[in-house]
């Protein structure tokens, strides 16, 4: 990670999972995992993603012995980079509150023989000590956070005297869906958003860090999200918010079915279009002096 929809496994469209979650390996939880995985997975190899992921992580630009630090680390992909860039005397700890996406990370970080580790954490509430990290980057997180200031607040803290920060995010308010009528998409895609905790996280960014007290670059990244057309078929998600919007009283049943026939008809004919922009904020911590190590 609406019709707001990104790329599943098989090329399906989903919505944004909430990803920084803790939810317990049960039953069907290990299901509910391999297809975040997946969803995770396929979602890196957009070029879009990629694009902006390297011009963040040629912005924060990590050397060898400093901290580094991946909040919402998921598989671990980023981190590893990471990892590797400050090596052979730097510590790169990801924090994934979701069990099931930790324990892949952990398994695929031994497999290449990273040294990236991944531990339980919460955005607002990070493991560290006052200025500890050198090096801290936050990807899709802000979005679904119920108070994205306390997690800034907390970046700041654990940021080390001119220590650098990333956070990535999405701002559905620039989602583009065709076809259909414009204002059955207008209200299918408002119900979709008053189910987010924070749906517009990029455009408030700037402004957040800037209050928790870091120094924001002016030099905002920024990349559009265009999925191919054939994305949306086969998608239980985007059916899933239909549904939500007629019990939701958003739409009728006839309504939502006729947004979805035009949306499906279109995927199969190659017309369909999606797209949503992803922005990339940097920001450093002012220089205040010496900080402890990450420990």
């Amino acid at each position: 990670m609406t019709p707001q929809s990104v790329p599943t496994p098989s090329g399906e469209s989903g919505a944004a999972p909430n990803m920084f979650t803790r939810e317990r390996i049960g039953e069907g939880g290990a299901a509910r995992v391999a297809t975040l995985v997946a969803l995770l997975d396929a979602q890196e190899q957009q070029p879009a993603v990629r694009r902006l992921r390297a011009w963040a992580f040629e912005a924060l630009a990590p050397q060898p012995g400093e901290s580094v630090v991946d909040v919402g680390a998921g598989t671990g992909t980023e981190l590893r980079r990471l990892a590797t860039a400050v090596a052979p005397n730097g510590r790169a700890v990801g924090i994934e509150p979701n069990p099931g996406l930790r324990e892949v990370a952990a398994q695929r970080a031994a497999l290449l023989g990273s040294a990236a580790t991944f531990i339980d954490g919460d955005a607002a509430d990070l493991p560290f000590a006052d200025g500890a990290v050198h090096v801290l980057r936050c990807e899709r997180v802000f979005q679904h956070l119920a108070d994205p200031q306390a997690a800034a607040h907390e970046f700041a803290r654990v940021l080390a005297p001119d220590g650098r920060l990333a956070v990535l995010d999405s701002d559905w308010g620039t989602a583009i869906t065709h076809p259909g009528d414009p204002d059955l998409v207008r209200r299918y895609t408002e119900a979709n958003w008053r189910r987010m905790p924070n749906p517009f996280s990029a455009r408030h960014l700037p402004n957040q860090l800037r209050t928790a007290g870091l120094i924001v670059d002016h030099d905002i990244g920024s990349a559009a999200l265009v999925m191919p057309p054939r994305a949306l078929l086969g998608s239980g998600v985007v059916h899933r918010n239909a549904d939500a919007a007629v019990e939701e009283g958003v739409l009728t049943r006839e309504e939502a079915d006729q947004l979805l026939a035009d949306a499906m008809a279109a995927a199969r004919d190659g017309t369909a279009f999606f797209s949503v922009t992803m922005y990339a904020v940097i920001a450093r911590r002012p220089d205040r002096g010496p900080g402890p190590s990450l420990g």
